[in-house]
């Protein structure tokens, strides 16, 4: 029975956004009520060696979005997201239908509407939240994404919703459940509280953040509970010579066993510059405590674990190193080079892509992905991924 409730109220919320979507796209129906989604298809190669097979996998894939201001204090939000996925991943990886369809927050907003050998059909809704503010107040509680970092690849101080770089469909990130009440004690200064709802009081999260603008640099410090760690820690966010300078480090103890346990220190420093050409640079170095400085794995390396990272974990290497660059070809042709090298078992990761603009709503991307190491090294043993994706936006 509350199978049914959840699908039947899923299905009405997607239908409910996009018709929002679809309908703001061609009248003029209330400014209180906003909406946007996309359609997109993308296809997935992958393969572990240059000789071995190769695993394919299509993905359909819709968002919808809307919101709405039923006055000038409250607005309400929500999202849902819907992939039909078929192909050699879901009917070779053991539990990959599973994977797909299970739902990143407290409560369970996804469901798997039908599978069969080789396809799934999956539905979530990832944003669900109300915000009421007044003056210098905000509150805001549901399904949201809270951002907590301040570098653009590695970010410690992100308690509340860590990705992965190599995930390249899921641009938006998932969101979590929680309750935010934020204070704005001057234009250039917040204070934030937030409450993550867990099953158990080890699985819960509660901490507090402030920000304040000093010369040109935003400074923000942290604390609170996190799982079974107490945590503490702060970033910053600049400009050197007209390039961007950032940088955050948490420090995670068990809140156990505060006087005989080591805690984990996490660290990241970034900086990018954007020259006259357009031409874009960009890197960062991230340090963890108590990552390895030898081989990373016992045993063959896995893409799912690739995307599995936090705060608290960001590698499974002590140092990693990054590099970006980035340029437009021509106004509607985009190219990007990204890589990881690990310095400690010398495997690395390289990224190079192109974006073509189609239209003023469509775009087409190609990406690659090269993961190359020795056995059990953090990059060894993945192997090759190449995605071609075709989006609509509307």
């Amino acid at each position: 029975m509350m199978n049914v409730i959840k699908r039947t109220s899923l299905l009405i919320t997607w239908f409910i956004l996009l018709l929002f979507s679809v309908i703001r796209c061609y009248s003029g129906i209330s400014d209180q009520f906003t909406g946007k989604g996309y359609f997109s298809f993308l296809q997935t190669v992958a393969a572990r060696s240059t000789t071995a097979p190769w695993l394919i996998e299509g993905s359909l894939l819709n968002r919808s979005e809307g919101s709405w201001n039923p006055t000038s204090w409250v607005s309400c939000y929500g999202s849902v997201r819907s992939r039909l996925v078929y192909g050699d991943f879901v009917e070779l990886v053991p539990g990959y239908s599973k994977h797909l369809s299970v739902s990143n927050g407290f409560f369970d907003l996804a469901t798997r509407w039908n599978d069969g050998k080789s396809w799934v059909l999956h539905s979530e809704i990832d944003r669900l939240y109300a915000e009421f503010y007044r003056e210098k107040w905000l509150i805001r509680l549901g399904r949201h994404r809270i951002n907590w970092g301040m570098n653009l690849v590695w970010n410690p101080n992100d308690l509340f919703n860590s990705y992965s770089l190599f995930d390249v469909e899921y641009i938006e990130r998932p969101g979590t459940d929680a309750m935010l009440l934020e204070y704005y004690p001057s234009a250039t200064s917040s204070l934030q509280l937030v409450y993550k709802i867990g099953d158990n009081p080890d699985s819960l999260t509660i901490a507090a953040l402030a920000r304040v603008n000093v010369r040109g640099y935003d400074l923000q410090v942290l604390g609170g509970i996190t799982g079974t760690d107490l945590v503490t820690g702060g970033g910053w966010s600049g400009q050197i010579g007209g390039g961007g300078f950032r940088g955050e480090a948490s420090y995670f103890h068990p809140r156990y066993h505060v006087f005989d346990s080591t805690g984990i220190f996490t660290a990241s420093v970034s900086g990018d510059y954007t020259f006259p050409s357009e031409l874009y640079l960009h890197t960062a170095f991230l340090y963890v405590s108590n990552g390895t400085d030898k081989k990373t794995r016992t045993s063959s390396s896995d893409l799912f674990e690739s995307f599995n990272y936090s705060a608290k974990q960001l590698s499974h290497s002590r140092f990693g190193i990054y590099g970006q660059v980035t340029y437009p070809i021509t106004p509607l042709v985009y190219l990007e080079l990204q890589g990881i090298v690990n310095p400690s078992d010398h495997s690395f990761f390289i990224g190079p892509a192109i974006r073509f603009s189609l239209s003023d709503n469509a775009e087409l991307r190609i990406v690659g992905q090269l993961f190359e190491g020795a056995d059990n090294t953090e990059f060894g043993g993945i192997g090759m991924l190449s995605y071609a994706s075709l989006k609509w936006n509307f």
